[in-house]
């Protein structure tokens, strides 16, 4: 029976989801929050609009997945001085060692998936990834 390009990324998919998932649950986080923690703690005192353009989200799911980190104690919400109406987000230190714990345990999947490939074959299978997501970016911003 000869698999689809479709089952083999489908495949891919499950298999790491169910490798992180353990990782996950020892950091304390949920699907969707590795993503909003990263954005903040790369982008320090950045705006809820700006978590949901970097991690290609809704505003309304970003608001959701912040309000969750927010009420955990990974995220707080801060004013600037010189802008009382904005609210920024800053990362914790309980958010930064939960996010410390989840590159740990991705850094250990990505060594094991890459495992047999040399750095020439990574690269190029990154670019391949990048292109195929810049494809699909396309396809999102042709619907709206």
């Amino acid at each position: 029976m000869e698999e689809s390009f479709n089952m083999m990324m489908f495949r891919l998919h499950q298999s790491s989801r169910s490798q992180l998932r353990p990782g996950m649950s020892r950091s304390g986080l949920s699907s969707g929050q590795p993503k909003v923690l990263l954005c903040v703690r790369d982008h320090d005192l950045c705006r809820m609009k700006d978590v949901s353009s970097y991690c290609s989200i809704t505003p309304a799911t970003a608001s959701k997945i912040i309000e969750k980190l927010r009420s955990d104690g990974f995220l707080e919400c801060v004013h600037k001085a010189d802008d009382r109406r904005s609210v920024f987000l800053r990362i914790t230190p309980k958010g930064r060692d939960a996010l410390t714990q989840w590159e740990e345990t991705c850094g250990k999947l990505e060594k094991k998936m890459l495992r047999g490939f040399d750095g020439q074959e990574q690269k190029q299978f990154y670019a391949f990834l990048a292109r195929a997501y810049a494809n699909l970016s396309e396809e999102d911003e042709d619907r709206e």
